[in-house]
C-alpha cells in the first residue's frame, strides 16, 4: 500500500516527514507500507507536517482528514 499524504480542510499546506537527525526532518513524496503493516505517528520517525493553518487548533481538538493512497482515499477525524 502506498501512502501519498493528507488533506484537511485546517491547512493549505501538509507533508509528510521522516526524522534524519534529533532536529532535522526530511520530506517524503510518498510511503510505502508493506501488508499487515501498522503506521503509528505518535511513536516512529514520521510526522505529518501542516501548514498554512485557518483554524485554531488545540491539543485535544479532533480535526477532519482525507488520508489519500494510490487505491483511495480513507476519511477520518484526527486527534491533536
Amino acid at each position: 500500500m502506498v501512502f501519498l499524504g493528507v488533506e484537511t480542510p485546517v491547512a493549505t499546506d501538509t507533508s509528510i516527514e521522516a526524522r534524519v537527525t534529533q532536529t532535522a526532518y526530511n520530506t517524503l513524496e510518498s510511503l510505502t507500507m508493506g501488508s499487515g503493516e501498522v503506521l503509528d505517528f505518535s511513536t516512529s520517525h514520521l510526522r505529518l507536517d501542516l501548514r498554512g493553518l485557518g483554524h485554531s487548533i488545540r491539543s485535544g481538538s479532533l480535526v477532519p482528514v482525507d488520508f489519500k493512497f494510490v487505491s483511495g482515499t480513507l476519511r477520518a477525524m484526527a486527534h491533536v
